[in-house]
């Protein structure tokens, strides 16, 4: 995590996935957190550089090969998904380390 935002956007994931789905919409609709183009483009920035995908078949070179005017559909895809507290299946899904 490599900034103030990033930090805050952790905390409320963990937060909210522990929480009340009643309690999540409630704190959503009350916070200010919001991503900007420029916070996504430095998250971007900020990927290593690997060929190597994880459980979603993306890698990080795929990521940051993306035209530029995605940018802005991903900032409005975290910000409905921070708003909105809406936690879909495939926002869940992990990799299982021991194998």
């Amino acid at each position: 995590m490599t900034n103030d935002l990033e930090k805050e956007a952790v905390d409320v994931w963990t937060l909210n996935s522990l929480a009340d789905i009643d309690d999540i919409e409630f704190t959503s609709s009350q916070s200010d957190l919001k991503f900007s183009v420029q916070d996504i483009k430095d998250a971007i920035r900020s990927l290593r550089s690997k060929k190597s995908s994880g459980f979603d078949q993306v890698s990080n070179t795929m990521i940051r090969l993306l035209p530029e005017h995605y940018h802005a559909l991903l900032t409005q895809a975290y910000n409905d998904l921070f708003r909105n507290a809406q936690w879909g299946s495939e926002w869940k899904t992990a990799r299982n380390m021991s194998q």
